[in-house]
């Protein structure tokens, strides 16, 4: 069977299956290694490597065996759809393709064609880094209002203001951030 490689400009990165293999805790070999122990186990031995694994979230690959998505939902509890994965037809045919633009869609496209985009992007996928810079914020608030509680107490007024300040502007960030969600 003839493998579909997409081509780079074409490429779409899978998200899901990364999210959910770092959700598992897992490198790319691990996980790998995870899908040849779950087919050897169904009896279907596969050839899962940290490459395909890779292949599969860069987009070069966007298709998988019917015994890979097989271990996959095995390891991961999701079907190849959810991990954002078609499956081939049959082993004699080629997948059907989908429609991916050929020009770069951030200068081709108009306000309309980015919203689009946008709105077809995967749930979750700035989630991880606005918690990060949530609990950033969230940790340098507080630790502003209890330095000056400290300095407040010690009755030292000017350096509680200024902590206060170094507060009240991580709230700000804080609250600036969450609205560009």
């Amino acid at each position: 069977m003839q493998v579909v490689t997409i081509a780079a400009e074409q490429r779409v990165p899978n998200k899901a299956l990364r999210r959910v293999r770092i959700g598992l805790g897992m490198s790319q070999s691990e996980f790998a290694g995870a899908l040849r122990k779950a087919g050897e186990a169904a009896g279907e031995p596969n050839k899962a490597t940290k490459r395909l694994v890779q292949k599969w979230e860069s987009g070069e690959h966007a298709w998988c065996r019917p015994q890979y998505g097989r271990a996959l939902q095995a390891v991961t509890g999701l079907s190849h759809q959810q991990l954002g994965l078609a499956m081939y037809r049959n082993e004699y045919s080629q997948p059907q393709r989908s429609a991916r633009p050929t020009v770069n869609p951030d200068t081709a496209a108009g306000p309309l064609d980015r919203m689009q985009r946008e709105l077809k992007r995967a749930p979750g996928e700035e989630d991880e880094r606005l918690a990060r810079i949530g609990g950033q914020l969230v940790a340098g608030g507080q630790a502003a209002a209890l330095g000056g509680w400290l300095a407040l107490g010690s009755g030292d007024a000017a350096g509680a203001q200024r902590y206060f300040s170094a507060a009240l502007a991580a709230a700000r960030a804080l609250s600036a951030t969450a609205q560009s969600d």
